[in-house]
């Protein structure tokens, strides 16, 4: 194994991390706690810290480009899951409020989100 290819099993073993730690949240609660370990709104925190950790790592050795970060990319995305939050709503499996504050949800089933880039 190069150092490629072990930077990106790490990457692979944080999404994982990250993963793992929502779906206990979504169990057990994001304020829960076993014992003395944090919490799991705490252990996704940490877990995405190492998971930009690694991806600095990929930066830093130039197998990701150091522009990657696309606002334009990041903003479809959000404007997608609000799209789709809407959507669920709609069809009733999706109760709001959920306390997410600047969310704009479509009403209506018809809505369409563009496919494009919104710049």
């Amino acid at each position: 194994m190069n150092a490629q290819e072990h930077l990106l099993t790490k990457l692979a073993e944080e999404c994982s991390e990250v993963a793992q730690n929502a779906t206990k949240a979504l169990c057990f609660g994001l304020d829960d706690k076993y014992g003395d370990r944090p919490t799991n709104r705490e252990r996704i925190v940490e877990e995405l810290n190492d998971l930009f950790a690694v991806v600095d790592m990929l930066v830093d050795t130039g197998i990701l480009p150091s522009d990657w970060l696309h606002l334009p990319s990041v903003l479809k995305k959000k404007a997608k899951v609000c799209h789709f939050m809407g959507y669920a709503q709609n069809v009733g499996t999706l109760q709001l409020p959920l306390g997410l504050k600047g969310l704009e949800l479509p009403t209506t089933n018809s809505e369409q989100i563009d496919t494009k880039l919104i710049v």
